[in-house]
């Protein structure tokens, strides 16, 4: 047998599978998963959730309401598995329609959360971002458990920065100080966003107090932290307390193991030499050049932005609120973007015929939830 003819048989036997996989209603249109097969559409996640069957009766499907289908675990994975496959095809209109019905929630899981969030995030959707996050906030139950998620906190934060309006501010510090009375720890670039977005507002004393909420490490600091406070000193002419900020990390005993930590940016550097000169401070330029100078030599410049540092894609963990993000293969990169978009590879013909395929079904399943809301899901014989 050659090749080509064993590469068909296979490509054949791939369309067959499906087409018993995915057994589509005429009637409805609507896809039934066999609840024997993996999902095989997910995006940053951990052992793949179980396709899950549509229930049949004797006649037509059971429509019923979200408050019957809360407690159903395999309803919810069929949720999860469908904004998984909506995340991975880039349909944020979707995802938003979904997360933001009139049932509540629609889906009430974090993982779905993040990932509306993060892809709204992604197609510049800033303000449908804040509406999902209110959503969270107002209907979901997992408030109860854990009230301010990292990474959610983390692109809200991200959100107003890029929105940069006198009503997205006010939401951020709202954030901020919510956290911060309730003693939940606060993630530092969720800090850094706020504190940018209120030096874009001409909020200095503000940005340096959400700045001072930092857990500053002695040993390894945050270098956007710190090149922010650099920052914010300079602009309120507070020039001895930058210099000792900067002095500072020349203090540090162990080099520098990363440039998140225990550096200063380019950006800062320069803004801080700019505001010395505008205001005659040339004793002061003096030191600060032989400073500046020795942060080079001991490599903690880095050679970035505040922007750039800013949007870094976030580091997911394997805590139990970021596990249900990462992928099966450790190979993958484990991270939820703050990104452009990501490079798409490309698809046989075969793969092209699959994916048209199970586009055309999302719609329908997305068609069908957002006019009667979820299915009621029972054991499916055939």
């Amino acid at each position: 047998m050659s090749l080509r003819t064993a590469v068909c048989r296979l490509a054949k036997l791939r369309c067959r599978l499906l087409r018993r996989c995915l057994l589509i209603d005429a009637t409805t249109g609507f896809g039934q998963f066999d609840h024997h097969k993996p999902s095989t559409f997910i995006d940053h996640q951990a052992p793949s959730p179980s396709d899950v069957s549509a229930s049949t009766s004797t006649t037509d499907h059971t429509i019923v309401s979200s408050t019957e289908e809360a407690t159903s675990v395999a309803a919810l994975e069929k949720q999860i598995a469908t904004m998984k496959s909506l995340y991975r095809q880039r349909r944020a209109d979707d995802i938003f329609q979904l997360m933001t019905a009139k049932w509540s929630p629609t889906v009430d899981s974090l993982v779905c959360y993040q990932l509306a969030m993060d892809l709204l995030f992604e197609n510049g959707k800033y303000n449908e971002v804040a509406e999902v996050w209110r959503k969270f906030r107002s209907d979901s139950q997992a408030v109860s458990k854990v009230p301010y998620p990292r990474l959610m906190t983390i692109l809200l934060a991200a959100s107003c920065y890029k929105s940069n309006s006198g009503d997205s501010y006010k939401e951020l510090l709202s954030l901020v100080e919510a956290m911060s009375a309730s003693k939940v720890k606060i993630p530092a670039r969720t800090l850094a966003f706020a504190a940018a977005t209120a030096i874009n507002q001409n909020d200095l004393d503000k940005a340096l107090e959400v700045l001072e909420l930092a857990k500053t490490e002695l040993d390894q600091p945050n270098t956007v932290i710190q090149s922010l406070k650099v920052i914010v000193l300079s602009k309120l002419r507070r020039f001895d307390e930058a210099m000792g900020v900067i002095n500072a990390l020349l203090a540090i005993d162990q080099p520098a193991q990363s440039w998140s930590r225990g550096c200063v940016a380019d950006g800062a550097l320069d803004d801080f030499c700019t505001t010395l000169k505008a205001n005659s401070e040339f004793k002061l330029l003096s030191s600060f050049r032989f400073v500046q100078k020795a942060i080079t030599a001991s490599g903690r410049r880095v050679n970035k932005s505040i922007e750039q540092l800013l949007f870094v894609p976030i580091a997911v963990d394997n805590s139990a609120e970021d596990s249900g993000l990462l992928r099966q293969s450790s190979s993958d990169d484990d991270s939820l973007q703050l990104r452009s978009d990501k490079e798409e590879t490309e698809l046989s013909v075969e793969d092209a015929k699959v994916a048209a395929y199970k586009s055309a079904l999302q719609k329908r399943i997305v068609k069908r939830i957002l006019e009667h809301g979820p299915l009621q899901v029972e054991n499916y014989r055939r």
